[in-house]
């Protein structure tokens, strides 16, 4: 096996199953420990969270929320995700 076999394994492994786009990882930096102190309510922070998304970003985020929804991930798998998508 050659090294950048190796390497591209080891980058599949550390992704997981449903690796998040670039795209959507804007998204999960938005959410973060002190996010329920900034708004009022779930859906005041959906809705910030969702205004700074249009076009192509939207259509990106709706489809991998989509799919992350339809999958079978584990909980290990869902963990790795979310660390993945810079939330924390």
């Amino acid at each position: 096996m050659t090294r950048r076999t190796k390497l591209r394994n080891r980058a599949r492994r550390k992704a997981g199953r449903l690796p998040a786009p670039l795209k959507c990882v804007r998204f999960g930096e938005l959410f973060n420990q002190s996010i329920g102190y900034r708004y009022a309510s779930f859906e005041e922070t959906t809705a910030a969270i969702l205004s700074g998304f249009k076009g192509e970003e939207w259509r990106c985020l709706r489809d991998f929320t989509g799919a992350v929804l339809k999958s079978d991930l584990t909980p290990d798998e869902q963990m790795k995700l979310w660390a993945t998508a810079c939330t924390d």
